[in-house]
């Protein structure tokens, strides 16, 4: 261990001349003959004294008394004096607060070294000139206590830039600045929000503070007054509800703190989804008003509710989709039900469906039931296919007519579903009153039958009908016979075409029996052949059942006429069709001056008009 006399310092131990000096003091452990030498240097003398003397001060963060005088060896420095080695460096300060004798308060103010002044808390001293003494003066002035408080208590300011100080009681020299500022809105501990209304003394949020020399006898107090807003808390008890205010969104809870008389627009949302069958319903607030509303602070605290109400889905099918439609009461736009609900649930089967059973939430066999909706229900009509004849099911065999009407002595169409078991195609004539096991009846006649399939039969109907309503019955082998209802008139025409993508174009025949189509268009000038049926009683008399003879002609007995737009054209004859059975032709020569392009043409017989047809003109 080596101890530097007064005026040196240690430098560090020599070991058989290395290696390089180290501690003052260590441990050596002896394996052999040895030279061990201290090495000392001179040093610089450096005296510390305070103003006033006799306090304390910090040398390299080490508190130093200057008080008492030395005692005992002179060779000793005074716990105010050090020897640093020479261009050595040390951190200068002094303990935040002290007292005196006397009980005054002091704080450090600046260290004198050399004459100068140096700095305060924190300076550094660099040791230069060994041999060469020198005096560092501690400059110390009266403290005064500062309080800065708020009112309500937990607000916190800003001191000197800062605003984490653990306290707000400070001591502070006399004469010192200090820059205090208190925020104009401020939030406490407990995060509820203030407005500043001001200081105590006066003045703006932010001053400048000078601690005045009779401040060091009773100290300072600041009071900072605020004023706490008043908070409107929302909530909802349902998770996953929505609110905007002012068009932003707020999250749920939301804790709103204004000055009074602030308006605010709240908008909680109408709908919240909850999956793809469930969802929340606004249901009102708990102070009553619609989603979308103004609120303002008027001094209290307030809390406010947003009340949702779950709503499911009733989901209602059919199989077949096409078999039934349903009646539901309450009805519901969108299907969704509160959970509170009960749902009566009606299915109707369409033509050619029976109901047979519910599946899903709904059992039974009866076609109607009630769900409860507390969770979202599927119901399932299970719909047996039956035969049938539509309501609207028995027309002209040329195609849907403007009067819903068919002629005696016409071809008629009956559709409907299990009509037949397949499709069989009939003779041309004479026709036969049963195909495939499938008769058509009126009254007591059976109908001559053009074909039979499951979803149409054409039948011929008899010429010596009066006009009227009848009824046409169907049966299918041993099957239960269906029946549908027709209305006759005298005079129901209509026109036969084909469908040729998703136009109707009229059956056309030229002299050579080809047809006039969109890619073989017919030509102005050129005679035309229209079939149709539905016409009519003929001039003489006809066999139901059996095709036309080819001479003489037989003509309708009320005349036709073709019409293309607001043009009016007599045919060259209207009768009955040779070879076939209820058909009638109507010849005719294309006029000049019809337009070319597809030409829309129509029949009309004693003010009746057919179907439209489109005629391919050159």
């Amino acid at each position: 261990n080596a101890f530097p006399a007064r005026g040196f310092v240690f430098e560090g131990w020599i070991l058989n001349g290395g290696p390089p000096p180290d501690s003052f003091l260590r441990n050596y452990v002896v394996t052999g003959p040895a030279v061990i030498s201290p090495r000392f240097a001179p040093a610089k003398r450096v005296t510390f004294q305070t103003e006033p003397f006799g306090l304390q001060i910090l040398v390299d963060r080490t508190a130093v008394a200057t008080r008492n005088p030395p005692e005992g060896d002179p060779f000793l420095a005074p716990p105010w004096e050090f020897d640093f080695a020479d261009g050595s460096s040390h951190i200068l300060g002094a303990p935040a607060t002290q007292y005196d004798l006397s009980g005054n308060t002091w704080v450090l103010d600046s260290f004198l070294i050399g004459g100068s002044v140096a700095g305060g808390e924190g300076t550094i001293y660099k040791a230069v000139g060994a041999n060469i003494p020198e005096t560092i003066v501690a400059r110390f002035v009266r403290g005064t206590t500062v309080s800065i408080l708020t009112n309500p208590v937990g607000v916190r300011v800003s001191v000197d830039g800062r605003d984490t100080w653990p306290s707000y009681n400070f001591v502070w020299g006399v004469g010192t600045k200090h820059l205090i500022t208190a925020p104009t809105e401020a939030l406490d501990a407990k995060g509820r929000k203030y407005r500043f209304l001001g200081w105590a003394h006066g003045g703006a949020a932010s001053q400048e503070f000078f601690t005045p020399d009779a401040s060091a006898e009773g100290g300072v107090r600041w009071v900072a007054n605020y004023e706490l807003y008043p908070r409107i808390v929302i909530s909802s008890g349902q998770p996953g509800a929505r609110l905007e205010v002012d068009g932003a969104n707020c999250p749920l809870p939301c804790a709103l703190d204004r000055p009074n008389g602030t308006s605010l627009t709240l908008a909680a949302a109408e709908a919240v989804s909850l999956g793809a069958d469930t969802r929340m319903q606004f249901a009102g607030w708990n102070d009553g008003g619609p989603p979308l509303r103004t609120l303002t602070f008027a001094g209290v605290d307030r809390q406010m509710v947003i009340r949702y109400q779950v709503f499911n889905r009733l989901a209602a099918i059919a199989d077949p989709a096409e078999g039934a439609t349903f009646r539901i009461d309450p009805a519901s736009a969108d299907g969704f039900y509160s959970t509170d609900a009960t749902v009566q649930i009606t299915a109707t089967a369409v033509e050619g469906y029976k109901f047979r059973r519910w599946e899903g939430d709904l059992e039974g066999t009866r076609s109607s039931g009630a769900v409860s909706m507390q969770v979202p229900r599927i119901v399932l009509a299970q719909m047996d296919k039956v035969p049938h004849i539509s309501s609207t099911g028995i027309r002209n065999a040329a195609g849907e007519t403007p009067l819903a009407a068919v002629a005696p002595g016409s071809i008629i169409s009956i559709f409907g579903s299990g009509l037949a078991t397949d499709y069989v195609s009939g003779p041309p004539g004479p026709l036969t009153q049963t195909l495939g096991n499938v008769t058509a009846r009126l009254g007591t006649r059976l109908l001559p039958l053009l074909f039979v399939s499951p979803g149409q039969v054409n039948a011929y109907l008899p010429s010596d009908l009066g006009d009227g309503e009848y009824t046409v019955a169907v049966r299918n082998g041993a099957a239960p016979e269906i029946s549908g209802k027709m209305t006759v008139v005298r005079n129901a025409p209509g026109v036969f075409g084909q469908l040729i993508g998703d136009q109707f174009v009229a059956t056309a025949q030229r002299p050579d029996g080809s047809l006039a189509a969109p890619d073989h268009p017919a030509k102005k000038g050129e005679q035309l052949v229209l079939l149709g049926t539905g016409f009519g009683g003929y001039q003489r008399f006809v066999l139901d059942g059996f095709p036309a003879a080819d001479q003489p002609p037989n003509p309708v007995r009320t005349a036709a006429e073709i019409l293309m737009g607001e043009s009016v054209l007599a045919p060259d004859f209207t009768g009955a069709a040779p070879g076939m059975v209820g058909v009638a032709l109507l010849r005719f020569t294309v006029p000049a001056e019809w337009p070319s392009g597809l030409v829309e043409l129509r029949v009309r017989q004693n003010g009746v008009e057919s179907n439209k047809v489109l005629l391919p003109l050159e």
